[in-house]
């Protein structure tokens, strides 16, 4: 829906903010944390057939294998 677009740029955007903070500083546990906290986001307004769907997709994505892992 429209206003589940809006508040999914909301939290890609908050998301990203820290995400570059987090990379900046090379805070890689920082980055971990990020990653469940959008997931939470995202928990609050998509329907749980949207949430398996996106873990589906994000599962078929390549680690980028962030630092010290």
């Amino acid at each position: 829906t429209g206003e589940q677009k809006t508040k999914w740029a909301a939290a890609a955007k908050t998301m990203s903010d820290k995400r570059a903070t987090a990379m900046a500083s090379q805070d890689w546990a920082a980055m971990r944390t990020l990653r469940g906290e959008f997931t939470a986001d995202l928990e609050k307004f998509l329907t749980k057939e949207q949430l398996e769907k996106y873990a589906k997709l994000r599962s078929q994505r390549p680690s980028s294998g962030g630092g010290g892992q």
